[in-house]
């Protein structure tokens, strides 16, 4: 099985998870509990101990960069207001307005003492109060002011990048696409590897092995109308033709591949059993002369 197959399987889950991660290194924990679920899941079918290792360690890379994919996505900002009060400064025109309301009563002050009848009538006293009331007034304006203060406003702006879902898929997906090509390659260099080592060892079988494989398909044929008999036979051709060895019955065109036996019926008595067109045991057979 290939890991991509394994990838696709889990391919909603996967986008779905990584969109409601709330950081990328939530998203990089998703992804590599991803990969550890599929190298387990294929070597599980895997037979190739080489094959196996290689995924191991082809996995265990991917999973050491899972940190490094680019999982961002969309990103929200939001803003925050916030009002406060400070001091304002003292205008010159609010302490000029102090200074004219103390000469102004300190004015009232002077006449009401220089005034050398204190029974003068009301009228001779309105200078005074005028003079006096104004200064209150001027001095009154002028505090007031000095203490007039402004509103402030700060903004701060807040903002997150949410992972892609759907980007750190496509990215895994490239991943594992390279991984299958590289383990591909490697099967591919090993079963050339095998088929060579076959060849040169006869499928890994001695002459002894292989007269004994001759003589059962040999016991085999003398009872090929037998249920048991077909199964025994074509048990044996499977196993051969696994160790690149076939088991031929006799036609014309291989009939050196056989000893031949005179009779008015053509038969195979033993297949012969060849091995990339070289003749490893020599087949029996009748009705060729």
């Amino acid at each position: 099985m290939r890991m991509q197959e394994l990838l696709e399987k889990d391919k909603e889950k996967i986008i779905s998870q990584i969109a409601s991660a709330p950081t990328s290194e939530e998203a990089a924990k998703v992804v590599d509990s991803e990969y550890t679920k599929i190298l387990y899941a294929f070597n599980d079918t895997e037979e190739s101990d080489t094959i196996k290792t290689a995924a191991y360690n082809m996995v265990r890379a991917a999973r050491s960069s899972s940190l490094l994919l680019d999982s961002n996505g969309e990103t929200k900002v939001w803003g925050k207001t916030a009002y406060t009060q400070k001091e304002g400064k003292k205008s010159p025109t609010f302490i000029l307005l102090a200074l004219l309301g103390l000469v102004c009563v300190a004015g009232a002050i002077l006449l009401f003492a220089a005034q050398e009848d204190a029974l003068d009538t009301i009228l001779s006293q309105t200078p005074v109060l005028v003079l006096a009331a104004a200064g209150v007034i001027l001095m009154f304006l002028a505090g007031a002011g000095s203490k007039s203060s402004a509103k402030g406003k700060k903004e701060d702006l807040y903002g997150v990048t949410l992972p892609d879902g759907q980007k750190v898929y496509r990215a895994m997906l490239s991943t594992v696409l390279a991984i299958d090509k590289r383990l591909d390659e490697m099967r591919t260099a090993e079963a050339i590897e095998k088929k060579k080592r076959l060849r040169e060892d006869n499928g890994g079988f001695d002459s002894k092995q292989i007269d004994l494989l001759s003589q059962i398909l040999e016991d085999a044929y003398t009872e090929k109308e037998s249920v048991y008999a077909q199964e025994m036979i074509s048990h044996i051709k499977f196993y051969l033709h696994s160790n690149m060895i076939d088991a031929l019955d006799y036609t014309p065109e291989n009939r050196a591949m056989f000893d031949l036996m005179p009779s008015s019926q053509r038969a195979t008595l033993r297949p012969a059993l060849v091995m990339d067109g070289r003749l490893l045991k020599k087949g029996l057979a009748t009705g060729g002369q």
